[in-house]
């Protein structure tokens, strides 16, 4: 069988007829371009992985119990009690004040008033630890440092009414100090805002790439971060690509709002005109031939 099927490929090769265009037979296909890889960003230009431990959970952990036991303490200051510490009824007091308020109002006030409520001390002289996350009542009692005034922040704007999923207090890497660095950060109207204890203004996150996120937290969620010099690079370009499109819009719809249309004809204004010119012409002195 086998020589049977070689003698009759040699008789087929052997004679002159065209051979067989296989480019004829397959008509080509044009593929689409595959889209760039796309990134979900992550506070700081990271990727964030969800973690089920990490180093910092034990600390958040210990103090979210600890603010457990201390609400009917704030309660308590509520009402300016003589048992509570003056800068708990403080804190207190400014919750209340910014209730009602625009969000961007109050995320610009929490940061003001909580990094004016308490002086800085590192925990080693605080505490006697080198890391220690402080309650509300044991921050507001001494003095404290930056992961203190995030957690403060995190527990201000829950009551006001955001949502725990806004919200992440993040240890950072300060890379211009080389030192880790605690901020609270708040997902609003599609940006990330930063809450920081060392500046009074809230800025976008775009704006300080010199922290590079190891942790970040919620109530009920952790993540570690990646960040890479490619991963930096990919969202600098997606916030520049994300700022040429809003130029772009705020181009358009005030151009749209500049556009000339024709002026409305005043018909008394037309009246009088043609009044006025009708009359001219019966004053006019008729020439004399």
């Amino acid at each position: 069988m086998l020589l049977a099927l070689l003698a009759g490929v040699t008789a087929a090769t052997s004679t002159r007829a065209a051979p067989f265009n296989l480019g004829a037979q397959i008509k080509p296909q044009v593929l689409p371009a595959p889209e760039p890889e796309r990134f979900d960003f992550g506070i700081f230009g990271s990727v964030p992985l969800q973690t089920p431990t990490h180093r910092f959970r034990q600390s958040w952990e210990s103090v979210l119990a600890r603010i457990e036991q201390e609400r009917a303490l704030y309660s308590l200051c509520e009402t300016a009690s003589p048992h509570c510490p003056p800068k708990l009824t403080a804190w207190r007091r400014i919750v209340k004040s910014m209730h009602g308020l625009p969000p961007m109002e109050q995320l610009r006030r929490v940061n003001t008033a909580i990094n004016g409520l308490v002086k800085y001390a590192d925990d080693i002289k605080v505490f006697g630890k080198r890391d220690y996350w402080a309650s509300p009542v044991e921050f507001v009692s001494g003095r404290g440092d930056c992961e203190d005034y995030a957690v403060l922040k995190f527990l201000t704007l829950l009551e006001l009414g955001f949502d725990n999923e806004q919200l992440r207090v993040a240890v950072v890497k300060d890379r211009r100090r080389r030192v880790l660095h605690a901020v609270l950060t708040v997902s609003l109207d599609g940006k990330v805002y930063v809450l920081d204890s060392l500046y009074g203004a809230v800025v976008e996150h775009q704006y300080v790439l010199k922290y590079v996120p190891i942790f970040s937290t919620n109530l009920d969620r952790q993540w570690v971060h990646v960040v890479t010099n490619q991963i930096r690079a990919r969202f600098i370009t997606a916030v520049e690509e994300g700022r040429a499109k809003a130029k772009s819009a705020r181009a358009a719809k005030e151009a749209s709002a500049r556009a000339v249309t024709l002026p409305v004809a005043n018909p008394q204004r037309s009246r009088k005109g043609v009044a006025h010119t009708s009359d001219a012409v019966q004053r006019a002195p008729r020439s004399r031939s």
